[in-house]
């Protein structure tokens, strides 16, 4: 062999060996997926503390089994929702505990253990009572630029047609429509509420809802590594001439007191399920500050 040719083949070799190894090694790859790669965003857009366990809370739709012995069921939006986070969640949170639970009937005690968890709340306020309980505590009622009418002024009555979503900032509705085949879907994602006002975990709490059961998954599709991407450039868009910093939305699940909002509209097709031929829209993204002394 070519003594010049081996020379620069001993020389070569060795950093060559190395970045292959690396390219190959499962370690590099979760960092590259985790953080340069397409899950930096979901991880961005959860903002979950790995500190803590995550807990997901849905609804008890139904009970069914035999013999005397009942087994609880949730809806089809919700379980479509666990379909789009579960594997996002154990792949880029990998290591965190994941629980499982029906939030229908919770003691005072159970949930206060639970708040010092990060929550993934699944589910809006009309089935899913820990999301009521959330979506109507003092402080985070007056902060949510959005909620929904069944939380608001129709919250003492209960009323059936209360399923829309509130403007509060320009007083207007959100309607879903099966006749005009609209439908609506809700993100939220806030500190988690203190312990007292002295002493505030680090954890989250994001709850994903919508008007009916197609919204419920379409907000959990727009948390996926595939989706969250939108909802950081939306935030970008909405608040480029007010904040000189671009990676503000990097910093929005770091803080006690800030929480973001994210609103989708959709189309449905006529049986009833989302047209996935006509491209969801995000209405609208607001970041908002929680008052917690108040």
């Amino acid at each position: 062999m070519n003594p010049i040719l081996t020379a620069i083949w001993v020389i070569l070799w060795p950093p060559i060996s190395l970045f292959l190894s690396l390219i190959y090694s499962e370690k590099i790859r979760d960092i590259y997926q985790n953080y340069l790669g397409p899950g930096r965003y979901f991880r961005k857009a959860i903002g979950f503390n790995t500190r803590y366990p995550t807990t997901l809370i849905v609804a008890r739709s139904a009970t069914f089994g035999e013999i005397g012995i009942d087994f609880p069921a949730t809806g089809i939006g919700q379980v479509e929702a666990i379909r789009y986070l579960l594997p996002d969640l154990t792949k880029y949170y990998s290591g965190m505990t994941l629980n499982l639970v029906f939030g229908d009937e919770m003691s005072e005690e159970d949930r206060n253990e639970y708040l010092k968890q990060n929550l993934l709340l699944i589910g809006g306020p009309k089935h899913n009572k820990f999301t009521e309980y959330i979506m109507t505590y003092s402080e985070i009622l007056k902060s949510l630029p959005y909620n929904f009418g069944y939380c608001i002024s129709d919250y003492v009555n209960k009323d059936v047609n209360s399923n829309y979503i509130y403007d509060r900032t320009f007083e207007l509705k959100y309607k879903p429509s099966r006749s005009n085949k609209i439908e609506y879907a809700m993100i939220i994602n806030i500190p988690t509420i203190p312990t007292n006002k002295y002493y505030h975990l680090k954890n989250r709490i994001i709850i994903v809802a919508g008007t009916h059961t197609e919204g419920v998954g379409l907000a959990a599709e727009y948390m996926t590594k595939d989706k969250s991407r939108e909802i950081e450039e939306a935030f970008v868009i909405a608040y480029k001439d007010k904040e000189r910093d671009k990676r503000f939305f990097e910093k929005l699940t770091s803080r006690n007191s800030i929480g973001y909002q994210v609103i989708i509209k959709a189309k449905l097709k006529v049986d009833g399920v989302l047209d996935k031929e006509s491209k969801p829209e995000i209405v609208s993204v607001n970041k908002f500050e929680i008052n917690w002394d108040e």
